[in-house]
């Protein structure tokens, strides 16, 4: 049974409600796609089974079948009836999908589809479904590692860069082009100047021009691919002068079914070029969808050479170009770090990550603490034993610092600044001494009048955007009251640094405080009931009416 025209529809009001189970075990059977059809088989509404088996999907007018595929199951049609509860919907396990035979086949020009390649071809399909349906249904937010870098001919590194992002989708690749657009176009664009090679994705593969234009067959496992087995796709055409297209293997495995990896190389470039290609890994979400956790794209950069006497003469195929020299590649890859749900699950990768433990001067733990990357904004708490594992970032040299969750508001730390190499290996666990407050406020008072007990308040100057503005004037007044009357008297004036802050140091702690900045034709003015030790302010200027 084929899966084909997959479009999702808005729901409609009427609810279809069901379970589905293992047919031996009677077990849940997390994460299958349900989709509605009608007499056609075309599908119209679509979900994923939760951690119990339980799925709620829409029926709309003219739906007679419901459709049930899990990667490591055969599919299931069950006719609908009037009744929007379905009885539980059971599925037959595949011991190991190499064993999976079917009727269907298709016919290739250079080797024929047969039963069992279909078959395996279909399961990959499924799982390929179920990320596609558990994006629609429920996105993901992720954090992406990404990597670019130049290596010379010899494999050298001599440019290197990467990055953190947070995106909102359970996404971490989308191709450069649309499936129809790669059957159309090829897997390459290029004028007089740069050429840009693109990479499929899961919604490539899954789309049906993609076995439309490829011949498959399968790929026993090998040393680095064990208990696994392999779709090996070639592309049908053999016209590949002006469309570049796609070789590889989608590696499955055959014990526990699941996708792993798909390898890819470029069939039509030049022979200089032909270590372009990429990776791409498979990794399941707690909500039994797979998704792609990581993948890379080397392209070979390459200069051509073209003889005067072969100016206005036709160049023979690409593929046998020999003019072409490479003179550099580039690698980009993406890796997830992180993947997290609405509902509060959670995926980590494998990645190397920055640990650790706040340790206080009496040699206890610090639960509670902010610990913090400079210049990044991730902030993590560490626990009741005062570890923490910031998130998973980039090799890499980064100072790590922490402070309690009222100095952090101001950037201020009360450990020193520690320098970390985080590596491409194991963990890095550090252990960072955690200072008294105490000691922290005398440090940053000094050329103050402060005495340990009285207040400091700690502030920045911004305008009305959030921008930090320089040099604004601060001044403070203490309330005062006498026989009934309320004064304030003026206790300190002075200027804020050119990052907006302040800190003024010595204040009372017993008496309402008046506290204004001025810069220009603006001001703010607020009051601050100085109970604690420290009082954090953010005064947002605004122009005088």
């Amino acid at each position: 049974m084929a899966i084909a025209c997959l479009c999702a529809r808005p729901l409609l009001a009427q609810r279809i409600t069901g379970t589905v189970r293992e047919a031996n075990s009677s077990a849940p059977v997390t994460g299958a796609v349900v989709w509605i059809g009608n007499a056609r088989d075309s599908s119209l509404l679509r979900t994923l089974t939760d951690e119990r088996g339980r799925f709620v999907v829409g029926r709309p007018p003219g739906a007679t079948v419901a459709h049930v595929v899990r990667i490591g199951f055969l599919p299931r049609e069950v006719n609908l009836t009037t009744s929007d509860t379905l009885p539980d919907i059971e599925l037959a396990r595949i011991p190991q999908l190499a064993a999976i035979a079917t009727t269907e086949q298709r016919n290739c020009r250079d080797d024929g589809l047969n039963a069992q390649t279909f078959a395996l071809w279909e399961q990959a399909r499924a799982a390929l479904l179920a990320g596609a349906v558990a994006r629609e249904t429920h996105p993901a937010r992720l954090r992406l590692i990404a990597s670019d870098r130049t290596l010379d001919p010899i494999g050298h590194v001599t440019k290197h860069g990467s990055s953190t992002h947070e995106i909102a989708a359970n996404r971490s690749y989308v191709a450069g082009r649309s499936p129809v657009a790669f059957a159309v176009y090829g897997y390459m664009s290029e004028d007089s100047h740069e050429r840009t090679l693109y990479a499929p994705d899961d919604e490539t593969l899954l789309h049906p021009t993609f076995l439309e234009h490829h011949c498959l067959s399968l790929r026993g496992g090998d040393v680095t691919h064990r208990d696994q087995i392999g779709i090996a796709f070639e592309p049908t055409s053999t016209d590949l002068d002006s469309l570049v297209d796609v070789r590889g293997v989608l590696w499955l495995d055959r014990v526990k079914p699941a996708l792993r990896s798909l390898s890819f190389s470029y069939v039509g470039l030049e022979p200089a070029a032909r270590e372009s290609g990429g990776d791409v890994q498979f990794s399941t979400a707690p909500n039994g969808a797979q998704f792609i956790s990581s993948w890379t794209i080397r392209t070979a950069v390459i200069s051509v050479e073209i003889a005067p006497a072969d100016r206005f003469r036709r160049p023979p195929p690409r593929d046998r170009r020999t003019s072409a020299r490479m003179i550099s590649s580039r690698e980009i890859s993406g890796e997830v770090a992180n993947a997290r749900w609405s509902d509060g699950t959670e995926w980590n990768s494998t990645i190397p990550r920055i640990i650790g433990q706040l340790i206080d001067p009496e040699g206890h733990m610090v639960p509670g603490a902010r610990v913090w990357i400079t210049d990044t904004p991730d902030t993590v708490t560490t626990d009741a034993e005062g570890r923490f594992a910031l998130p998973s970032m980039p090799v890499g040299l980064y100072l790590l610092v922490a402070s309690d969750s009222v100095l952090a508001r101001m950037g201020i730390a009360r450990t020193p600044v520690t320098h970390v190499l985080l590596g491409s290996g194991e963990n890095t666990d550090v252990r960072v001494p955690f200072h008294s407050r105490a000691d922290i406020l005398e440090r940053i008072c000094v050329g103050q009048r402060y005495t340990f007990g009285q207040g400091v308040v700690l502030g920045r100057v911004v305008d009305t955007k959030g921008v930090v503005v320089p040099s604004a004037r601060i001044e403070l007044w203490r309330r005062i009251v006498s026989n009934k009357i309320e004064l304030f008297r003026e206790e300190i004036a002075g200027d804020a640094g050119e990052d907006g802050g302040f800190i003024i140091c010595g204040t009372a702690r017993d008496q309402l405080l008046r506290l204004r900045a001025t810069k220009e034709d603006s001001s703010v003015e607020t009051m601050i009931d100085a109970k604690d030790e420290v009082s954090v302010v953010m005064l947002t200027l605004r122009p005088a009416p």
